[in-house]
């Protein structure tokens, strides 16, 4: 009994130990209130430097296609792991913005998210919904720029309200299997299979404070 006791205390300090140190830093405050009735920002770039990554056999080119700013409600949130996609978006985040932001608007709409793709259900009532929370939500494939931000990503939960700013990408590349690639959707107004938005995320607010 005494060692069962030692194993669960040690194995309890060690868990609290590896959350202190990846734990998300924030490099500064920023009080203004996140507008989430905004449409997303995006301005389209044709120039910008090719983002590279490299993990073992896995590697891969990241090509921004548009700087991209949304601020929104977190309406879902879904980790992935085990696969070269994990590895570089570990989490996806299906965000709503402008009355898909209110929690009242969204009461009756079930939310839920797997395999990559983000689903909402509507009740008989909400039926009239669909089409405004097509054009006003949207599944984010989040690839964090840093460990802090991945730390930060892991924390997040539903119905928080965050400010996400970095580029839509097409990643192309290879790992152990051959050949790989990722394309991001570049409007709000398209559904299903290539619909969501691949975010190259170098900055975070979240609760007032500023996270890189």
């Amino acid at each position: 009994m005494k060692i069962e006791i030692v194993i669960v205390a040690g194995a309890i300090a060690f868990l609290g130990i590896h959350l202190f140190f990846t734990r998300p830093l924030a490099s500064g405050t920023d009080v203004i209130p996140i507008a989430t009735y905004k449409e997303p920002i995006q301005v389209d770039i044709t120039d910008a430097t090719p983002i590279t990554f490299t993990q073992g056999k896995l590697h891969l080119t990241y090509r921004p296609v548009a700087n991209y700013r949304i601020a929104a409600r977190i309406l879902h949130k879904r980790g992935y792991h085990g696969d070269w996609s994990a590895k570089i978006a570990p989490y996806d985040l299906a965000l709503g913005w402008g009355d898909a932001a209110e929690k009242e608007y969204m009461k009756g709409i079930k939310v839920s998210q797997m395999l990559r793709f983000y689903m909402y259900h509507p009740s008989r009532e909400n039926y009239d919904k669909i089409d405004y929370i097509a054009k006003h939500s949207a599944n984010c494939h989040i690839i964090p720029a840093t460990k802090n931000l991945r730390y930060l990503l892991r924390t997040l939960r539903k119905n928080d309200i965050v400010e996400l700013e970095g580029f839509l990408v097409i990643i192309s590349g290879s790992d152990k299997r051959g050949t790989v690639g990722w394309s991001t959707s570049t409007t709000r107004d398209d559904t299903g299979n290539g619909a969501c938005e691949l975010i190259y995320v170098n900055k975070i607010k979240h609760d007032g404070k500023i996270y890189k």
